[in-house]
């Protein structure tokens, strides 16, 4: 529900990051850099980004019995906004736009049904619930008409169906359209004035034609770097301040570190850098620094994040630096913080 600028701004700022080669602590779905390239969106990038939600809709197309009667499910798209749970026809989501970066006039939503949660705030001005769908709870009298009347979905233009207008049911003869359709809301029509003002926003720093040599995935590697993490290589590339490479401390230190199974390498990457994934050129290209904490020997190791430091205390022994770590990794808060 957020305004579209300011999804726009976070594309901007998404942009820098990929243009000073910052890698982003984000795990986006493939779909999201075939659309951000200019691709469609195929069944195997949904597959792959909504596991669950492809294999439900799989299991329906190849039911055996009757689909109608069994599934009781119809042509719409549901998601929850606001305390309300909202379901919208999915017969004609788009009015005027094409699917271009630079294009991104509102669409058309119809809303169907609107079920309020438990959570959801009463309202004194509230229309009576004349053709609300379900029971609503007791704190809320919302209708659909109200809903449409009342709320806003950045770069749509709502309206709610007629009291007695209800979607197409999914039976044998039109299943495979739906699992077509509802995965072209989930990808595309569901995001789609969010998707374009973030793309505008990411296209104000980069250009589109560089972007376009790259393929979804080397974008996201790109982007997001991967999860492999070569310890060698990181400690080629670590800096010391107040310690030398040689000293016992260091030793101990290195020779923990590579005990650990790859989950815990994971943690100690994000404890000291904010990330649990490395850029695509590798933990060489890392900035990781080990700084001497002086007159605390029992101390925690904490770290900043922001400087890619770790900050460790003068340990007297492996076992208490070992020790000592593994209660800052398991119960870190976040940003380096034990």
């Amino acid at each position: 529900m957020e305004p579209l600028y300011r999804i726009e701004l976070i594309g901007l700022l998404f942009g820098l990051a990929v243009y000073n080669g910052i890698t982003v602590p984000v795990s986006f779905p493939r779909a999201f850099y075939v659309k951000l390239l200019g691709l469609r969106p195929t069944s195997e990038d949904f597959a792959e980004g909504w596991p669950s939600l492809a294999k439900n809709l799989r299991d329906l197309v190849s039911f055996e019995g009757d689909v109608e009667e069994v599934f009781s499910r119809d042509f719409t798209y549901g998601f929850l906004a606001n305390g309300l749970h909202v379901e919208v026809d999915m017969a004609h989501p788009w009015a005027g736009a094409g699917p271009s970066t630079q294009s991104h006039g509102a669409g058309r939503l119809k809303i169907l049904r609107t079920q309020p949660s438990k959570h959801h705030p009463a309202r004194k001005d509230a229309a009576s619930p004349d053709h609300i769908q379900g029971e609503p709870c007791e704190e809320s009298g919302s209708s659909t008409a109200d809903f449409a009347g009342t709320y806003e979905w950045p770069g749509w233009d709502v309206e709610a169906a007629a009291a007695d207008e209800d979607a197409r049911a999914v039976t044998n003869e039109n299943r495979s359209e739906y699992q077509q359709t509802y995965a072209q809301w989930v990808m595309d029509y569901s995001v789609r004035p969010q998707f374009y003002a973030f793309a505008k926003g990411f296209y104000q720093v980069n250009d589109p034609k560089a972007v376009s040599l790259l393929t979804p995935d080397v974008f996201r590697e790109l982007v997001e770097g991967h999860e492999h993490i070569d310890i060698e290589r990181l400690q080629q590339a670590t800096r010391y301040d107040g310690f030398s490479p040689l000293e016992p401390l260091i030793e101990w230190f290195w020779e923990v570190i590579k005990a650990y199974p790859v989950e815990q390498h994971k943690l100690l990457l994000e404890f000291v850098t904010g990330s649990k994934r490395v850029p695509a050129d590798g933990a060489q290209s890392l900035n990781f620094v080990i700084q001497r904490v002086h007159g605390q020997p029992h101390a925690l190791p904490s770290s900043a994040t922001c400087a890619s430091t770790l900050k460790l205390p003068q340990y007297s022994s492996k076992a208490l630096l070992k020790k000592k770590l593994d209660i800052a990794l398991e119960h870190s808060l976040g940003f380096g913080t034990p």
